[in-house]
């Protein structure tokens, strides 16, 4: 299949290639990464959960840290086998729109990086599916790229879209907060996470780039925010 997107001709052999090249756990060297595991063990806190489904979970890097660090059985749904590996996760090819999970089947459901790829009514058809399989005691997680006012819109556009014909809708990230509270939710946690200057430092094993993360404290700051982070839980 070859896709054209901002005068650049493409194949999907560009995401095949990115799939194949994921580690096979999250490396931890940005902020974001580092902010997403503290969050998931804040709203958790000493919850027991039992099952947990990751929506668009391409290689399953992240299935596998909830596995090793929270002890539950994982299951990952993505469009895409090319990259997925691992016997450790019930994976299962499908549609994020329209999945083949039985009601209130998980007590945790997360996406990362999922719903910026939709547009119009699909992103409320994916979030209230992901509330459909959610248990009434689950909490749902849910991550999108800070395209919206931010360093990482113009950035994300021109590497991923324009040279690499991905696609990124760009929409407002408490959008999310809407549809989900629309949904009778109530909204645990909604902030923007990550750090734009660390894709910039020199060593990429830093945990954190210092002017990044003094910089990030000024409230104009927003706009070095890489990510925007929503978890919700079922009223």
């Amino acid at each position: 299949m070859r896709l054209q997107l901002g005068g650049q001709l493409q194949t999907t052999e560009v995401w095949t290639n990115y799939t194949r090249n994921l580690t096979e756990y999250p490396l931890f060297r940005q902020r974001w990464e580092f902010e997403l595991a503290s969050t998931v063990r804040s709203v958790l806190g000493r919850r027991k959960i039992a099952s947990v489904l990751e929506v668009g979970c391409s290689n399953g890097r992240w299935l596998r840290w909830f596995a090793q660090n929270l002890g539950c059985k994982c299951y990952g749904l993505d469009s895409d086998a090319t990259g997925f590996s691992g016997s450790d996760i019930e994976f299962q090819l499908g549609d994020a729109r329209k999945m083949n999970y039985s009601d209130e089947t998980f007590d945790f459901v997360f996406s990362l990086g999922l719903l910026e790829h939709f547009g119009g009514n699909d992103r409320e058809t994916i979030l209230n599916e992901q509330l459909r399989v959610l248990g009434k005691t689950g909490r749902l997680l849910c991550q999108i790229p800070n395209l919206w006012f931010s360093l990482e819109g113009p950035f994300v556009k021109w590497v991923y879209d324009y040279n690499q014909g991905y696609k990124h809708y760009v929409f407002r990230p408490h959008e999310i907060d809407r549809i989900l509270i629309a949904s009778g939710c109530r909204i645990i946690v909604s902030k923007y996470i990550g750090s734009f200057f660390e894709r910039f430092s020199i060593d990429p094993s830093r945990k954190s780039f210092p002017i990044g993360k003094q910089l990030s404290k000024i409230p104009l700051m927003r706009l070095t925010r890489t990510e925007y982070l929503v978890v919700a839980q079922r009223n």
